[in-house]
């Protein structure tokens, strides 16, 4: 796996992340039973600060994606 390249848009972006703690997960059921739920969680970054962050197909939110989680 390549190091981060700290000028890269994406990882300026998802840099909140890096220590944070994640305090709770967040289910979006969606306005209609025909929605699809939405997901995603809750993190305090080290400094104290809280975010949300939620698993879109992409920016415009499209539809939910997936995260993919491997050890």
């Amino acid at each position: 796996m390549a190091k981060p390249n700290a000028s890269d848009p994406m990882v300026k972006h998802l840099m909140p992340l890096v220590g944070a703690t994640i305090t709770s997960l967040i289910v979006d059921e969606g306005e209609s039973e025909h929605d699809e739920p939405y997901y995603g969680f809750a993190f305090t970054t080290k400094n104290g600060k809280s975010y949300e962050c939620m698993i879109l197909a992409d920016e415009e939110g499209n539809g939910p994606g997936h995260l993919e989680i491997s050890k």
